[in-house]
């Protein structure tokens, strides 16, 4: 019924992964290569599987996974507003846990030769201890789930930036539970009371109320600058960020200082110290150590200046980096290049000035003028979540 003509290649490709697993451990260059050897077994479990939906679909949801991973470990590029809790190390533990998951799973998944679908010979049968767990995690999440990236950790994404409904995003993770109790409730009505009862709770616990844009964070921001500033924050590389040609534009403003809070790429952050001394720029340079993302903003908000160096190229173009909106609510004043993106955004948002990538001399210039230039107000109701998706729906018609 099974056939075993792929064992020797599994096999294979099981040593390949385990040792690039190693080796990513080691090195942050062999994620790349693991990513793609990861990429082959699902592959690998595409082909096995094309015969049985179920299973297809399936497969077919971990390649997507896949796929999103090759931004990040290519080209440095999250496709996520999850940034702060999302780093170098993060993404290759996420990469080696779903190889090692998917090279045992290609390992012992036998290819069928008829074409009858697996669901049509399981039945979920009642299962009271996964009901009683699903119940139990749905009241864990309740007592100590928190708004932000993280569930179990205040702050972080939407902290006090968006409206109520965004921060609410621990959401997706008690609906989890909430179907899984109600699977394995097999629809009798004292189980399904329980689970209602607990719903209604939980939704009167985070009932989104109606809370003015920004209203806390700008509570604890001060009008006092620390002039001559500029920072920089968020992942630094070499493809898209251009961190080398900010210090070699420092060197000429004796007068400024730059801070640094950068938590990713490692090589590249020794490499910008290494800079920073042949530059003589020790003292005018500083690199922080990562702060919690819901003390960024009072963190930043000392500085008088925060800089978008980016690249020009496909990639810079067509994106617009969180740290901008970061800067905009920390009540910076922003010097970016001139990607079409962002010029596209300050055109909305008044928030600074733009000069050409790569061209010191203009950013020498900026910086000069925007010392001594008051801005326009910033439009900082165009940052309302509520006004955007209205933006956008306009757009689409």
């Amino acid at each position: 019924m099974y056939q075993t003509k792929y064992k020797i290649f599994d096999i294979f490709i099981l040593i390949l992964n385990l040792m690039f697993i190693l080796l990513s451990l080691y090195n942050f260059y062999f994620s790349k290569i693991l990513l793609i050897t990861t990429t082959i077994v699902n592959i690998t479990l595409l082909y096995k599987s094309i015969k049985q939906k179920s299973f297809f679909i399936m497969f077919f949801f971990w390649f997507t996974y896949i796929i999103y991973l090759y931004p990040y470990f290519f080209f440095g590029t999250q496709l996520t507003p999850f940034m702060h809790y999302q780093n170098e190390y993060i993404f290759t533990l996420t990469l080696i846990i779903h190889s090692i998951f998917l090279i045992f799973f290609n390992l012992f998944f036998k290819e069928i030769k008829h074409t009858d679908d697996p669901k049509k010979f399981i039945k979920i049968k009642d299962n009271y201890l996964f009901f009683i767990a699903s119940i139990v995690i749905m009241i864990f999440i309740i007592v100590f789930g928190k708004a932000g990236e993280t569930i179990f950790e205040s702050g972080g994404y939407g902290r006090n930036l968006t409206t109520n409904f965004l921060n609410l995003a621990i959401y997706e993770y008690y609906y989890i539970f909430f179907l899984l109790a109600v699977k394995y409730s097999d629809l009798k009505k004292p189980r399904l009371f329980v689970i209602f009862s607990i719903s209604i709770f939980y939704m009167l616990r985070n009932f989104p109320l109606v809370k003015e844009y920004g209203k806390n964070m700008n509570n604890h921001l001060s009008n006092s600058k620390l002039k001559k500033t500029m920072v920089y924050i968020g992942r630094v590389d070499f493809y898209a960020r251009d961190l080398d040609f900010v210090l070699y534009c420092l060197a000429d403003l004796p007068d400024w200082k730059l801070h640094i809070y950068a938590t990713e790429k490692m090589d590249v952050i020794q490499h910008l110290k290494k800079l920073t001394y042949e530059l003589k720029l020790n003292e005018r340079v500083t690199f922080h150590e990562p702060v919690p993302y819901y003390k960024l903003h009072t963190e930043i908000n000392q500085y008088y200046l925060g800089i978008i160096p980016h690249k020009r190229n496909l990639l810079t173009d067509y994106t617009v980096p969180n740290k901008l909106y970061d800067y905009i609510l920390s009540g910076l004043k922003v010097l970016f290049s001139n990607n079409p993106s962002l010029l596209e955004e300050n055109e909305i948002y008044n928030f600074g000035m733009s000069y050409e990538a790569g061209n010191k001399e203009d950013f020498i210039n900026k910086i000069r003028l925007l010392e001594s230039k008051e801005l326009p107000e910033i439009n900082d109701k165009e940052l309302d979540w509520n006004v955007n998706m209205d933006r956008v729906f306009n757009s689409l018609i």
